[in-house]
């Protein structure tokens, strides 16, 4: 599991079957991945491609479709009770939402065995909670740009049938290198209680630049620990503020 949290809410899409999941136990190595792409392209996981990370023939990243939805709904709730990601179970909005299905700029799906397994996608400015002009001041002030600038990682994950093949870290390197591609800064926000996603973010650039306890983590847990760390992305020799 990979976990970016959401605050924000979407529409729903149109419904795909449910296929059977894949069988994993691949092995992967790294390379370089172009996130540059259009849709229906598929972009394969193997030593040819240019620009990211690499592994073989059976695994692919390409842009989200609308009746990926569902697949990736069943796959985001069937790993929920191990990862607790979402924190929120049941989640008190549609899983359509929390995948920003109406709502992201852009997603990607990552693929095994041609069955969607992973997902990030990424947003505008965050809104809709009463923390948010304040969220999005700060990771602007660090990045010494304007809000419109900035653009959020979210509903990043990786079914568990999945784990362990490297898809979490090419998810995030096509996110990384879009939003780069456009101009844009990387920011995202993170429970550290899924630790998976610490140890990626970590790893990767990502700083922690503010906490917060929103209402919604105060419902749910009161005043206990953790709050949600907001993260700016600054890898080593990036040249970011």
């Amino acid at each position: 599991m990979m976990a970016a949290v959401s605050t924000r809410s979407s529409s729903s899409s149109p419904s795909r079957s449910a296929r059977p999941g894949p069988l994993a136990g691949r092995s992967s190595r790294p390379n370089d991945l172009d996130a540059d792409f259009r849709s229906g392209d598929r972009l394969p996981v193997s030593p040819q491609c240019q620009g990211g990370f690499v592994t073989d023939a059976h695994m692919h990243i390409r842009l989200r479709e609308a009746d990926d939805i569902p697949v990736l709904a069943g796959a985001l709730l069937r790993q929920q009770a191990e990862t607790r990601y979402p924190f929120r179970d049941p989640l008190p909005i549609p899983v359509e939402d929390f995948l920003h299905a109406g709502d992201a700029v852009k997603g990607w799906i990552a693929e095994l065995d041609d069955q969607p397994v992973g997902h990030v996608c990424r947003t505008t400015a965050v809104r809709g909670f009463r923390e948010a002009g304040l969220v999005n001041e700060i990771c602007a002030r660090a990045y010494g740009c304007q809000s419109s600038e900035l653009t959020w990682v979210s509903a990043l994950f990786v079914a568990a049938e999945a784990r362990g093949l490297g898809l979490g870290r090419q998810l995030m390197r096509v996110v990384v290198d879009d939003a780069r591609s456009c101009g844009l800064h990387l920011c995202l926000e993170v429970l550290p209680n899924h630790p998976a996603a610490m140890s990626l973010y970590a790893a990767t650039g990502w700083q922690t630049v503010h906490r917060l306890r929103p209402e919604w983590l105060r419902a749910a847990a009161g005043d206990e620990p953790p709050d949600v760390h907001v993260m700016v992305h600054r890898p080593a020799g990036s040249g970011d503020r």
